[in-house]
């Protein structure tokens, strides 16, 4: 059946035959989960498989490279690092300060964030809304401020960033002030930049 855990430290070793429900300051999934996971605390690492649905929210978000997820994935908190040779089956939906993506997924990708950077397989499109300015380009990046974090943090400069080794099988499309190099080949659809929506209304005091 479903599985809740409300703890400070929080492992999985086992399998849980159900939905996993786990709330606390470090929750690490090594095991298997046959239903869906929604966990949150300051990090949240996943070594194992998730059977269905993952849903996380936390400071510091991890999938190692043992890491499966049988559907989606849904992401909120300040860094999400999906390792190479970790699987996301379905879509991923992430909004978080910075997110580095060296993994595969299956679906699409949509990423609200500061900071992205694409490194694997992508078998969907990929939309991504980072918004780029000459402010925004020269911030330091986001490991420098979580020292405390119980994980490593991953180094993303700001913006989108998208590697030679990555591979998107869908459409590119990018929310941005400024045009970004996309590295030739990688994208096998269009690649479209949007300029971000600008809030004319005055406000009278």
């Amino acid at each position: 059946d479903d599985l809740f855990v409300f703890a400070a430290t929080i492992v999985v070793d086992g399998t849980v035959k159900g939905d996993l429900v786990a709330f606390g300051q470090t929750v690490t999934v090594n095991g298997v989960v046959e239903g869906d996971l929604m966990a949150a605390g300051q990090a949240v690492i996943i070594n194992g498989a998730i059977n269905d649905d993952a849903r996380i929210a936390g400071a510091a978000l991890q999938l190692t490279s043992k890491a499966v997820i049988g559907d989606d994935l849904i992401a909120a908190g300040a860094s999400l690092e999906t390792q190479p040779s970790s699987q996301v089956k379905g879509d991923l939906v992430v909004g978080s300060a910075q997110a580095l993506l060296a993994g595969d997924v299956a679906g699409d990708v949509t990423a609200g964030t500061a900071a992205l950077e694409l490194r694997g397989a992508f078998g969907g499109d990929v939309q991504a809304y980072v918004d780029v300015t000459s402010d925004t380009q020269g911030m330091p990046p986001l490991n420098m401020y979580m020292t405390q974090s119980p994980i490593a943090i991953p180094s993303v400069p700001a913006g989108l960033t998208v590697a030679d080794s990555a591979k998107i099988a869908g459409n590119l499309e990018y929310t941005s002030t400024k045009e970004l190099p996309i590295p030739s080949g990688v994208v096998s659809g269009k690649v479209t930049r949007t300029e971000p929506a600008i809030d004319t209304e005055t406000v009278e005091i």
